[in-house]
């Protein structure tokens, strides 16, 4: 809504709030934000952070959300960052052995 009004701060305070309590959002509320952060900014550095946070839970806790409701950049990506992921686990554990 902020974003439609053209409230620049608001928008601001926003992004700031998420960044600060994206370790304590639960699943579902985590949704959420990146559904509307994806609406008005789909490059921003906060929906980066919540990409990141998407990718990191578990296929289970992906599997209940509503994928159909985001954009499917925005899955690609959360499932791009979820691979990179498990890609670089492989190799570090490669490197031990």
């Amino acid at each position: 809504m902020a974003h439609y009004f053209g409230m620049k701060p608001v928008i601001e305070k926003c992004e700031n709030v998420i960044v600060t309590q994206a370790n304590t959002l639960d699943r579902v509320k985590l949704f959420q934000i990146t559904c509307a952060v994806a609406e008005y900014d789909r490059y921003s550095p906060t929906m980066t952070l919540l990409i990141d946070k998407l990718s990191a839970m578990k296929r289970e806790e992906l599997s209940t959300l509503r994928f159909s409701q985001v954009p499917g950049d925005i899955v690609a990506d959360v499932f791009a960052a979820k691979m990179k992921r498990r890609e670089m686990k492989r190799k570090k554990w490669c490197c031990l052995l």
